[in-house]
């Protein structure tokens, strides 16, 4: 999936999410989906609100992690953004 700085992913309504410990776990009741997420893609999953654009999630990551090049997050914000596309966990 081609993804663009603009668009707003957000969390689709049916799923059930909840936090625990340093993750959030993701149940899809209609798909029998359990995905846990760690403390980095829970900080994503928190901005998948259709308010935040793929852009300001970015911003938000490489202030949040100024250690690791703009280009490594750009690029693993993709990934794991389109993996969660492809499980119907995010629609953009």
């Amino acid at each position: 999936m081609n993804i663009h700085e603009q668009q707003r992913p957000c969390r689709p309504a049916e799923l059930i999410w909840r936090q625990v410990d340093d993750g959030i776990v993701i149940v899809s009741p209609t798909a029998g989906q359990v995905r846990v997420l760690n403390q980095l893609g829970s900080h994503i999953w928190e901005q998948l609100d259709g308010q935040h654009s793929l852009g300001d999630i970015e911003q938000s990551l490489i202030g949040r992690y100024p250690h690791i090049p703009a280009t490594q997050i750009h690029t693993d914000l993709h990934q794991f953004l389109n993996e969660l596309n492809s499980r119907g966990l995010v629609s953009f």
